[in-house]
C-alpha cells in the first residue's frame, strides 16, 4: 500500500509535466532530488554545529530538505537547507557538505534532499531497513517509503510545482555498523541485502542507473564492530558490480566518542560523497555541473588544471568556471577534459582529480 501510494504520487508529477508539454506550456524545471539514509553517523550524532564557521552555518536558499532523523522536532517538513538537520539542531550528517559542494558546483540549480536516518539500526533485520527483495519491507524501510511519499505530496512547500518538478538524482547510504557488530550471519548477508536495497530504491525511483554513494563505515573504539571487514568487503563488492555506484574510503577520520565521527571528519565525508557523485557519468541534458571543491577559507583564486601535457589554468574566483574555448591548446577546443584541483601551500602542492570529464564550452 505504501509503495502504491508513492508511485501514484510520482506518476501525478510525471503526468503533470507531460501535460504541460502537450498543452504548449513551458516545461517545468527539473529539481534534482537526493535521498540520504542510514544509521547514527548519517544522523550525525558525533558532530556539533557550534564548531562550524560562520560561512558554513549559512543557509542555502536553493536547497530544501525534508528530514526525519531520530527525534528531530522539524521532522517531515520542507525547510531551507543548512546545518542542524541531525537528531537535533546541534548536529548534521553528510548531507551538509554534500549540499555545499553541489551548490558551489551548480550555483543556479535548485535541489531537494530527503533525509531519513535512525540511530542504532540494522539493514538485515525485519525491524530495520530490510528491503522488499530481501524478504521485507522492514519497519524502517516502510517508514522511509511513507516519508518519501508524504514529502513528494507536499513538494509545493519546497518549490512552486507549477514551475518545478523533482527528479531523482542520487541515493547516499551510510550504515552497517550494527550489522557488523556481533552477528556474523548479518555481516555475511550484507552484500546481498545492500544489493537488494539499491535495486529496490532504484525501482522506486524508476531509474536503474540512479547514482548511489556508499561512504564506508569506520571501526569504532575497542573494535566494537567485530565483523567490519566483512561489511567493508560487501560495500566494495556492491560498488564494483553495480553501475553508477561508488564508495568513499574511510581514511584519517576521527571519532568524537566510541562510534561517531567528529565535525571535521563529517565535513570530509560529505565533501567526498559530493565529489564522487560529480565524477559519475550522466547522460540527461539537465545535469551540467561544474565540479568545484568547497573551500571554507577565502581565496582570491583556485587553480584547476587539465591532465593534458600542456596544462591550462582556470580562475575559480567565485567558484564558477567561466566560458573557456582557446584554440591551439590541446584539450581546450570544446573537448572533454579531465580536471584536477591544484592546492598549493608554501612549496608543497596537493593534487586531486575532481571529475572524470567536464565539457568545456
Amino acid at each position: 500500500m505504501i509503495k502504491k501510494k508513492w508511485i501514484k504520487c510520482f506518476l501525478i508529477v510525471k503526468i503533470a509535466a507531460i501535460g504541460s508539454l502537450v498543452s504548449g506550456e513551458s516545461p517545468k524545471t527539473i529539481v534534482p532530488l537526493f535521498l540520504f539514509s542510514g544509521q547514527s553517523n548519517m544522523v550525525g550524532l558525533g558532530t556539533n554545529t557550534s564548531q562550524l564557521s560562520s560561512e558554513e552555518k549559512e543557509e542555502i536558499e536553493n536547497i530544501k530538505i525534508n528530514n526525519v532523523s531520530d527525534q528531530n522536532k522539524d521532522q517531515g517538513k520542507w525547510k531551507t537547507f543548512g546545518p542542524g538537520f541531525g537528531s537535533s539542531s546541534s548536529n548534521f550528517g553528510p548531507e551538509l557538505f554534500f549540499g555545499r559542494v553541489l551548490a558551489d558546483s551548480m550555483p543556479d540549480k535548485k535541489m531537494a534532499f530527503i533525509k531519513n536516518a535512525m540511530s542504532g539500526t540494522y539493514l538485515g533485520q525485519s525491524g530495520g531497513w530490510l528491503p522488499p527483495s530481501s524478504g521485507g519491507p522492514g519497519t524502517l524501510y516502510g517508514n522511509m517509503m511513507k516519508h518519501i511519499g508524504e514529502a513528494l505530496e507536499s513538494f509545493n512547500d519546497a518549490f512552486d510545482t507549477s514551475l518545478y518538478t523533482p527528479k531523482w538524482a542520487g541515493f547516499i547510504w551510510h550504515q552497517g555498523e550494527f550489522d557488523a557488530m556481533n552477528n556474523k550471519d548479518l555481516a555475511d548477508k550484507y552484500e546481498v541485502n545492500l544489493t537488494n536495497l539499491i535495486k529496490d530504491i532504484r525501482e522506486m525511483a524508476e531509474d536503474d542507473s540512479l547514482p548511489v554513494i556508499i561512504p564506508m563505515i569506520s571501526q569504532g573504539q575497542n573494535n566494537i564492530w567485530q565483523f567490519i571487514d566483512i561489511v567493508h568487503e560487501a560495500e566494495i563488492a556492491v560498488a564494483e558490480k553495480l553501475h553508477n555506484c561508488d564508495t568513499t574510503k574511510i581514511i584519517d577520520y576521527n571519532l568524537s566518542d566510541i562510534a561517531h565521527y567528529d565535525t571535521p571528519s563529517m565535513k570530509k565525508i560529505g565533501t567526498n560523497c559530493a565529489l564522487r557523485w560529480l565524477a559519475m557519468d550522466f547522460t540527461d541534458d539537465w545535469w551540467d555541473p561544474v565540479p568545484v571543491v568547497y573551500q571554507a577559507e577565502k581565496r582570491s583564486s583556485i587553480l584547476v588544471q587539465n591532465a593534458y601535457s600542456n596544462p591550462k589554468s582556470f580562475d575559480l574566483s567565485g567558484r564558477m568556471v567561466r566560458s573557456i574555448k582557446t584554440s591551439g591548446i590541446s584539450g581546450l577546443n570544446g573537448q572533454s577534459s579531465t580536471l584536477m584541483l591544484i592546492k598549493t601551500t608554501g612549496n608543497k602542492s596537493e593534487k586531486q582529480f575532481i571529475s572524470k570529464t567536464v565539457k568545456l564550452r
